[in-house]
C-alpha cells in the first residue's frame, strides 16, 4: 500500500492519477451529454455536481502532473477548455442546454482540487521538515 508522501510526490504514480482523470472525464462527459437530463433529484444539486466534478478532476490532474506552477497552471486551462467544451456540445443537443454558471461552477471545482493538493503537498513538505 502506497503512503500518502509517495501518492503526493513519487512520479511512478502519475500514471495511476492520469487514468483516474480520464475516468472522471469520461464519466462527466457520460452525464454532460446523455439524451436525456438527469433526474430532477440531481438537477436540483446542478452546480454542485459540477463543482464535485471537477474538483475530482482537478485533484487527479495535479496529482497527474510534475508539481510545479507551471503544470498547474496547464491543467487549470485544461480542465477550463473541458467545462466549455462541455457546455458548447450541451448547446448543440437538442435535449440539454449550456450555462455560463455551470461553467463557473467547473472552474471554481477545478480550482479547488488543484489548490487541495497543493496545500496537501505543502503541509506534508512541513512535517517531513520538522520531523528531521
Amino acid at each position: 500500500m502506497p503512503t500518502l508522501n509517495q501518492l503526493l510526490h513519487e512520479p511512478r504514480w502519475r500514471l495511476h492519477w492520469q487514468l483516474l482523470l480520464v475516468a472522471f472525464a469520461a464519466l462527466s462527459a457520460w452525464f454532460a451529454f446523455s439524451p436525456a437530463p438527469p433526474p430532477a433529484a440531481m438537477s436540483q444539486y446542478d452546480k454542485v455536481n459540477h463543482l464535485a466534478a471537477f474538483a475530482a478532476m482537478g485533484f487527479a490532474a495535479a496529482l497527474a502532473l510534475p508539481a510545479t506552477w507551471l503544470h498547474t497552471r496547464i491543467a487549470a486551462a485544461g480542465l477550463l477548455s473541458y467545462g466549455a467544451f462541455i457546455e458548447s456540445v450541451q448547446w448543440l443537443l437538442p435535449t440539454r442546454t449550456a450555462d455560463t454558471a455551470d461553467l463557473l461552477a467547473d472552474a471554481l471545482g477545478a480550482a479547488a482540487g488543484l489548490l487541495l493538493v497543493a496545500s496537501l503537498r505543502r503541509v506534508w513538505a512541513r512535517k517531513q521538515a520538522g520531523d528531521r
